[in-house]
């Protein structure tokens, strides 16, 4: 699993860094791979391309795949050479590439360097997992629900309902929901925040057997919902058993503080400004009814 996702690069720039092999000062640990125009390729820049392939170590690969690598290597060095040799490196936007890529590869180093040797403890994994506990639903429903396009029509299926109508049959006829309406309008069960907020909030309200007397607004249209069930959701997984799966968001969090304090700690003149708001900037889509 990758540990610091907000810090990451894409393999292309980690390469296409590293192949700069001249353009750096310190020395490398191990002789090169190859030359190119006298240039070294170095072995670190070939570790690098081979885990950014696979997640393999170049002495995993087998004979014929290392020879595939390393050819495939230095026609990335042999086509970087070229574009060095033609001045693209000056050219804005690839520079900014490369300022970029830079930035990335050595913010990782830094971070990884201040981790190397912390890594959560149990307690801070707990403390995690008490709080995703805390926010977990306590109960979670079973609805059906007619969605049109029209107030006037769902009230017209509401009095349909209260003259003996039977719900799932005016949901496979009327419904425009057609993951549910091929269903009698069944959803099945799920928590309160799967839903957009007034289906959810409407749902709360009923009880089991009742329907919605007035239809419910939502982005997609109006809904009539019929509450068949509320039960207590499933406890929580033991601490033991979720700790390494917590282990990345509390690592992720670590390295957001770190970040931030260094971001107090160092002088920076930021020259943006927000432009303004556009009037009338269309809306984002809306999200699914469930979300």
């Amino acid at each position: 699993m990758k540990k610091f996702a907000i810090l990451m690069t894409a393999s292309g720039a980690l390469v296409l860094s590293a192949c700069q092999a001249g353009t750096g000062t310190a020395a490398q640990a191990k002789p090169p791979i190859a030359h190119v125009d006298g240039q070294p390729v170095s072995a670190e820049a070939l570790d690098i391309f081979v885990k950014a392939q696979g997640g393999k170590a170049f002495a995993e690969l087998p004979a014929a795949q290392q020879e595939q690598v390393v050819d495939s290597l230095i026609k990335l060095a042999v086509v970087a050479r070229e574009g060095e040799k033609q001045g693209l490196a000056d050219d804005p936007e690839t520079h900014a590439a490369l300022e970029l890529a830079r930035m990335q590869v050595l913010a990782r180093a830094a971070v990884q360097a201040h981790f190397k040797d912390s890594k959560p403890t149990d307690a801070e994994l707990k403390v995690e997992y008490d709080s995703l506990v805390s926010k977990m639903p306590k109960e979670e429903f079973e609805a059906s629900h007619i969605l049109v396009d029209e107030e006037a029509k769902a009230k017209d299926l509401i009095a349909q309902l209260e003259t003996g109508a039977k719900f799932a049959t005016l949901a496979t006829d009327n419904s425009k929901d057609p993951g549910s309406a091929a269903k009698g309008g069944d959803l099945g069960w799920f928590p309160p925040e799967q839903m957009v907020k007034p289906f959810s909030a409407a749902v709360a309200l009923l009880k089991d057997g009742e329907y919605t007397r007035t239809p419910v607004q939502s982005q997609f249209g109006w809904h009539i919902i019929l509450r068949t069930g509320a039960r207590p959701t499933p406890p929580p997984p033991a601490f033991e058993q979720v700790k390494d799966q917590i282990a990345p968001s509390v690592e992720q969090k670590r390295v957001g503080v770190y970040v931030d304090n260094l971001k107090k700690n160092t002088k920076v003149e930021s020259h943006f400004k927000a432009p303004p708001a556009v009037q009338g900037a269309p809306s984002p889509a809306p999200a699914p009814v469930q979300q």
